[in-house]
């Protein structure tokens, strides 16, 4: 798999992408030699410090590009290793934004030491050298998200407004957990009457965070003990209140002191009813996995909380077929399905009815 990826990244240079690398200098690295690398690929080590780590996993595609379509974002959790593709546990978030994109790329040009192709060693800024972000709440096809890195953005108080805006349930899933802090916060919303459950990782057993949130929440906090890692890193709350600011808060960020006073780690915040909804039902089987209680099942369609929204679309995204479900107000429902270069490849209507199920088997792969 390691070589898959190393593969991918000289391909693209071989066809005339500029490609830029930054790499935790204080871990072996080992994928980096697993493939014969181009010497025109650059490749930055990050600084080898006592309490410190580049523990930032993020790619920028074409974030400057005259077609702002083109601008990704890929984060989450996710290691490029052998291991965390086959068997441990994840998470990834991908952004097709272009500001969203341009600010991970200003984070990258601090480390980097520039825009250019080659870094500039006398410009680099890693963990507390770097500046404040100046931008950091954006909104991503009408859904609001905030983007915020270590250590300059107080990752830790960004988390603790996801948490305490929490006012129905409230879910977690966690490598390192250290931050008694973060801790406390979640057992007052618990002890307050927010339903909750979280999963920990055995690596954060021995510290406070464990023994604060096992003697307040009981079996609603599981440990992970499995032959592998849980390497998951997100908050959840709201998830089955759309009306009630859904949020996922993941990234790289772990919970802890490092994490959020000297690492280079980022994290992002998404207020979003279905993408809050996905990684419950995640967190769910993950719950279950390790010996939990079965979650409370999601809302039905017939009962959807629409909040302020006027339709639901599910699955999203979706494979085959997907189901529209409005409002019902006795119109006429019609649906198009307009793939990415504007052509409409399937109309369906139906009279006096709040739900649609479009079938799109038939149709090629693709946007």
């Amino acid at each position: 798999h390691v070589k898959i990826i190393g593969t991918a990244v000289n391909n693209a240079h071989a066809r005339g992408v500029v490609v830029r690398w930054i790499y935790d200098g204080s871990s072996s690295n080992t994928g980096l030699s697993a493939v014969t690398w181009t010497t025109n690929v650059n490749k930055l080590a990050s600084p080898v410090a006592s309490g410190y780590i580049m523990h930032n996993k993020f790619m920028v595609i074409d974030a400057n590009s005259s077609n702002a379509t083109d601008a990704f974002l890929w984060t989450g959790s996710f290691d490029w290793s052998d291991q965390q593709m086959g068997s441990d546990y994840n998470n990834m978030v991908i952004v097709q934004d272009q500001a969203v994109a341009q600010a991970y790329l200003a984070q990258f040009n601090q480390m980097w030491g520039g825009t250019g192709p080659t870094p500039v060693t006398a410009s680099e800024k890693f963990g507390t050298a770097k500046l404040t972000s100046t931008t950091t709440s954006f909104t991503v096809n009408g859904t609001p998200i905030q983007v915020y890195f270590s250590p300059k953005d107080s990752p830790e108080s960004m988390l603790l407004s996801t948490i305490n805006s929490a006012n129905n349930e409230l879910a977690f899933g966690i490598y390192t957990f250290t931050d008694n802090t973060v801790a406390n916060a979640i057992k007052t919303k618990y002890t307050g009457g927010v339903s909750a459950f979280g999963i920990m990782d055995q690596y954060s057993n021995t510290y406070t965070p464990y023994t604060t949130l096992t003697t307040a929440m009981g079996a609603n906090v599981k440990e992970y003990t499995g032959s592998y890692i849980y390497h998951n890193i997100m908050m959840v709350v709201d998830y089955l209140h759309s009306s009630s600011d859904p949020q996922v808060f993941t990234g790289s960020y772990n919970w802890t002191s490092a994490g959020a006073n000297s690492n280079d780690e980022n994290m992002i915040v998404i207020h979003d009813a279905v993408i809050a909804n996905q990684y419950y039902q995640s967190l769910c089987k993950n719950f279950t996995d390790v010996g939990g209680a079965a979650c409370v099942a999601t809302t039905g369609v017939e009962n959807f909380d629409f909040g302020q929204q006027q339709y639901a679309v599910y699955p999203n995204p979706c494979k085959n077929n997907f189901t529209v479900n409005v409002k019902d107000n006795g119109d006429v429902l019609k649906v198009k399905v307009i793939n990415v270069i504007g052509q409409v490849i399937k109309e369906i209507e139906a009279n006096a009815s709040n739900e649609l199920q479009v079938d799109l088997q038939s149709q090629p792969s693709g946007i």
